[in-house]
């Protein structure tokens, strides 16, 4: 089997990657699917969607801002997991905390930023990246540590 050099660094410089490669791979290969034609050229409707938003993205560059939010949701889920741990320590795990990182992936593009007082980024090249935690800020320092303490991903 063939491997593909694929254009994106997968990790933000600032905090671990928890998505494992192998998704993120095959979600960047998703994307192109849809923006690009088997021609390699830009589907007409993605090109019709950016005359209606008025906007100029190139198309790397919104597959780089879905790739960007995907890392995100990620990230946030696991640190959503992480203070529901410390919020609620005597709930079952699977009561505990419900929502997966693509429910977080489909609200960044629904235009929603704000998740159970956890506040991200909304530039304009949508990256997600958690700027505070207005609910529980102790937790989310505490997260921080941890993440900063972890020698590599855990997750893979």
């Amino acid at each position: 089997m063939k491997k593909k050099n694929l254009k994106f660094q997968y990790n933000f410089n600032d905090s671990k990657n928890w998505v494992h490669p192998d998704e993120l791979k095959a979600f960047e290969k998703e994307i192109r699917s849809r923006v690009y034609t088997k021609n390699g050229k830009v589907r007409k409707q993605l090109q019709n969607d950016i005359k209606d938003i008025n906007i100029k993205p190139s198309p790397e560059g919104f597959i780089k801002a879905e790739i960007k939010k995907l890392q995100s949701a990620y990230r946030i889920h696991n640190y959503m997991k992480f203070r529901a741990f410390k919020e609620f320590p005597d709930v079952a795990e699977k009561e505990r905390y419900q929502y997966t990182p693509r429910f977080y992936w489909k609200e960044f593009n629904r235009g929603c930023y704000t998740f159970f007082g956890i506040e991200c980024c909304s530039c304009l090249e949508c990256c997600g990246l958690i700027i505070k935690d207005t609910q529980n800020p102790d937790a989310y320092s505490r997260f921080l540590k941890h993440e900063k303490n972890m020698k590599g991903p855990t997750v893979h």
